[in-house]
């Protein structure tokens, strides 16, 4: 059956389909979980430079997915039995513009050397840069590519770089953390938060062979680039919805009332003068903290160790906390101040 060479986009079905919705579905987790974290650290006063570095990672995903949806609506991920002249050029433009993106947003944390050789390698592989998605050029003489094996070469490097800084983000924490004074419990949440994390690895792997249909570029090329599309989308997403998974202790406990002191006071643990107010049905009133360090000896204490009995040594009731002999303690100040208000007379 002839395709209509006026239709201007293709109706997605198979995997074309499928990366629109995986897509869809990766960045709804990803602004989700996102917005979640952003939530919880506004509330807790804790906003950071890493948490506006997340947030401009998932708006990068957002335009991701944009490109995605319409490289999938433009004719990757179908084949090109489906496809007219017009779908073809379109599509390779969407693949070209979509894996310089990829570049930038997967290797930004790579070494400099590695991404440099990937970014440039896909601007000069085809001078001028619209031949890159218009076989045409090429064909009438007027514009110049480089062979087959360089574009296998610089996405190879590029799969291979994000593949060693997953696995490098997995392990070096791993490492850090086998020797850390932390209960087993807690090692075991934070090894699974590295695990979930890996797993945008796998998607790495799983985009891998597809790299080498680009060696055949007449053989349904914008079929196989759809899942080089997909898996990298599906990694994103992975990766932003990772990020953000800390953050869904504090919501879990705030949703299951649990919500205490300590986990309000975790990213503020300073040393300054803490209020709260308290009201009551005939009296308002406010009470004032003040936690004072002394600056003698310290003795190192360990996690469980309260679960061990082996806590500090108490301050002897005839001896004060700020006296010379001891000057290593810990003092916490209270005071309070109470209004009565008048209530009225009853019969």
């Amino acid at each position: 059956m002839a395709v209509d060479a006026n239709l201007r986009f293709v109706q997605p079905e198979g995997l074309a389909l499928a990366i629109i919705i995986v897509s869809l579905v990766f960045l709804f987790f990803s602004l989700l979980s996102v917005g979640i974290r952003i939530y919880i650290r506004q509330s807790d006063n804790a906003l950071g430079l890493d948490d506006w570095l997340v947030l401009g990672g998932v708006m990068g995903y957002v335009a991701d997915v944009g490109l995605a949806i319409w490289a999938a609506s433009s004719g990757v991920g179908t084949r090109n039995a489906k496809l007219n002249a017009t779908h073809q050029t379109e599509g390779m433009k969407a693949y070209t513009i979509l894996g310089m993106a990829i570049a930038v947003w997967c290797l930004l944390g790579v070494v400099w050397a590695s991404f440099m050789v990937t970014f440039i390698g896909v601007l000069l592989y085809c001078r001028p840069m619209e031949a890159s998605w218009n076989s045409a050029l090429v064909l009438a003489g007027k514009a110049t590519c480089g062979s087959i094996e360089t574009m296998i070469a610089i996405s190879h490097t590029a799969t291979v770089s994000t593949l060693l800084t997953d696995i490098g983000c997995t392990v070096l924490p791993g490492m850090l953390l086998w020797t850390a004074q932390m209960k087993a419990k807690a090692k075991l949440q934070v090894f699974g938060l590295l695990a979930v994390a890996s797993v945008a690895s796998v998607a790495t792997i799983a985009r891998a062979p597809f790299i080498s249909h680009y060696n055949q570029p007449l053989d349904d090329l914008l079929y196989w680039v759809g899942y080089i599309v997909m898996f990298s989308n599906i990694e994103l997403g992975i990766g932003c919805i990772a990020s953000s998974l800390p953050a869904m202790r504090g919501l879990y406990r705030r949703l299951a009332g649990h919500e205490d002191t300590e986990n309000s006071d975790y990213y503020n643990n300073s040393g300054a003068p803490r209020s709260h107010s308290f009201h009551n049905p005939t009296d308002t009133g406010r009470t004032h903290a003040t936690v004072r360090a002394g600056d003698g000896d310290w003795e190192e204490i360990h996690d469980g160790d309260s679960d061990k009995g082996t806590l500090l040594p108490t301050t002897p009731a005839n001896q004060s906390i700020s006296s010379k002999n001891n000057k290593g303690g810990i003092r916490m100040d209270y005071s309070y101040t109470v209004e009565l208000e008048p209530v009225s007379n009853h019969k």
